[in-house]
């Protein structure tokens, strides 16, 4: 045996080890054979204990519930065989809720108010009347010289209903299983108006139950208690922290059916619970201190334990800290590590704390135990992480003369390149300036060709102005050769005439032929002497151009155009379009071919 100095008296037995709890609270009362079952409702009246369960309604004397010795406390009271459902004491009479209906209790004699099947709750309305939920909706009952007696069904409200909560004197609550929660008030009739609905799909966890807390109306779950707002008609979910842990509690039954100012009862599997309310036990003596219990580094490969104030290496980065309050019961912890969080952790009932990936540094774990939802102590646990070799004093001087190094070869290269840099900067102004010299000297050649273009031009004009000039002539010896030819003509005329001497018109005929013959190759006397080069080199190659054509390829040559040679020869420009066309032929010039550029090509 081993005894705590919080009241737990530990046994070893022979198939394990158990626990006895002398300063518990709470009284558990198990059904074993036949016995009472599983308790659903309880209710003291008179010195006596109302017992309902599975199985009907029992009676004890409540004193004699502290001698657990007696395995025969219970009475079955006779005729309430069956599921009894809620027991309650309505204008001083004890009232059953059964599965064959309502009953009213007096003493160890029970008899029928109404036959409705499944009464499962009650709620006091007005001094006369009740409220019965049922499985199937509410019935209402009212009192008459001292007996209950059916009233009427009330309307809209069907399906089993487990509770019937009043939140003030205007609303009203039902809670349908499986289905949810109904809001409504009750008119004139006794019928229910301005319904809400608040599906139970909306809420987490399981055993849905309404409950008032100093006027206000709230909701429990197996896992959170909701806050009704009746400002907006809404629940707003809050953390569940049972003050007090019930053994095999039933399912759905997480409050406790209060008895009177003393005790709780609690519906457990195979029997009940009675609970002692300790209105002083807040100030209760602690027997034991918070404490810590181990403390571990790790990494992916390896752990150690290490102790306060001891530093780490930065590779054993992850801890893990274990702490507990020993010898307590419904301890919760918060807590703090200085240095890395940013707030305190939730409260819970979790014993250790892991904290991944330190930084090197000075770090204090603070952790604060709570208990009934008040703080009971605080522990502190300092220890150190070391920084990596490349953030160690060693690892910056080494920093320190790998960038002075660098800095150095860095500098010593940029010494060597910017030398490099002006060798070739001078070797590139060397070529620049023999660049710029070669590019003035070729400007002076190209501004004495251009100067010798112009003189070129200037010349080809003068020549062109000849060429006119010569042309014009040519063109009045041909007018003078046609009007030569025009008196032979008529001397011709004149030989048919016998008046006239023969031989004085043969002579007039020699002089005239004679004179046309030379003025026939004026023209090329003329051309021959100007262009005599071009003459020559075109002959050679084109001997059988006309003098005609000859002409017509200087004209084209010095840059005529079609209308000015037409305008030199007195003819249509027409003429001289098919005159080139022809001269085109005896060049062999393809359509393609430039004329002025091929006639040009010859000097």
């Amino acid at each position: 045996m081993f005894y705590q100095k919080n009241g737990k008296l530990w046994l070893g037995l022979d198939y394990g080890l158990a626990m006895i709890d002398i300063k518990s609270n709470i009284t558990y009362f198990q059904g074993t054979g036949n016995n009472f079952g599983t308790g659903y409702a309880a209710i003291i009246k008179d010195d006596l204990f109302y017992l309902g369960t599975n199985q009907g309604l029992y009676i004890a004397k409540w004193d004699d519930l502290g001698n657990s010795g007696d395995n025969n406390l219970f009475r079955m009271v006779s005729g309430s065989e069956g599921q009894v459902w809620t027991l309650q004491n309505i204008n001083d009479k004890i009232i059953c809720g059964h599965d064959k209906g309502l009953y009213e209790v007096e003493g160890e004699k029970i008899s029928k108010i109404h036959s409705e099947p499944g009464i499962t709750c009650m709620l006091k309305y007005t001094e006369n009347l009740l409220l019965a939920g049922s499985y199937n909706g509410i019935s209402i009952f009212g009192e008459k010289s001292g007996s209950w007696e059916f009233v009427k069904k009330m309307k809209t409200i069907q399906g089993a209903v487990s509770q019937i909560v009043k939140e003030n004197d205007v609303f009203y609550w039902v809670n349908i299983p499986n289905y949810g929660f109904i809001r409504f008030t009750i008119n004139s009739d006794l019928d229910p108006k301005n319904r809400s609905f608040y599906n139970q799909n909306d809420f987490n966890g399981r055993f849905l139950s309404l409950y008032k807390n100093k006027d206000r109306l709230g909701l429990i779950t197996d896992s959170f208690t909701y806050s009704f707002s009746p400002e907006y008609e809404i629940f707003t979910r809050k953390s569940y922290h049972p003050q007090h842990f019930i053994q095999n509690i039933y399912s759905g039954f997480f409050l406790p059916i209060v008895l009177n100012d003393e005790y709780g009862f609690y519906s457990i599997n195979n029997g009940f619970a009675l609970e002692k309310f300790d209105r002083s036990r807040q100030n209760k003596q602690l027997y034991s201190k918070l404490i810590f219990r181990k403390m571990t580094a790790f990494n992916n490969d390896n752990s150690l334990d290490f102790f306060e104030d001891q530093e780490l290496i930065y590779k054993f980065n992850n801890i893990r800290l274990n702490f507990i309050f020993p010898n307590e019961d419904d301890i919760k912890y918060q807590y703090f590590l200085d240095g890395f969080s940013k707030k305190w952790s939730n409260v819970s009932s979790k014993t250790s704390a892991e904290f991944l990936d330190l930084k090197e540094g000075d770090y204090t774990f603070i952790v604060r135990a709570q208990k009934n939802s008040q703080h009971i102590a605080t522990k502190k646990f300092n220890f150190k992480i070391s920084p990596p070799w490349y953030r160690t004093l060693w690892g910056y001087l080494s920093y320190i003369f790998s960038v002075g190094l660098l800095i150095y070869l860095v500098k010593n290269h940029l010494n060597k390149k910017l030398k490099k840099e002006k060798s070739e900067l001078y070797k590139k102004q060397k070529e620049s300036l023999e660049k710029q010299a070669e590019q003035h000297r070729q400007e002076m050649m190209l501004e004495r060709q251009k100067q010798l273009e112009y003189e070129k031009e200037k010349l080809r004009e003068e020549m062109r102005i000849k060429t006119i000039e010569l042309a014009v002539k040519a063109k009045e010896g041909e007018d003078k050769s046609r009007i030569l030819q025009m008196i032979r003509e008529k001397i011709s005329e004149a030989e048919n005439n016998p008046n006239i001497s023969k031989a004085r018109l043969t002579e007039i005929r020699q002089m005239l032929k004679h004179y046309l013959v030379i003025e026939d190759h004026t023209f090329e006397i003329q051309m021959d002497e100007l262009h005599q080069d071009f003459f020559k080199a075109i002959k050679k190659k084109f001997p059988n151009l006309s003098i005609y054509e000859l002409r017509l390829c200087v004209f084209l040559k010095i840059g005529l155009s079609s209308k000015e040679i037409a305008d030199i020869l007195q003819v249509l420009p027409s003429s001289i379009n098919v005159s080139r066309s022809r001269l085109r032929k005896k060049l062999k010039l393809e359509s393609e071919d430039d004329l002025y550029e091929f006639l040009n090509k010859f000097q």
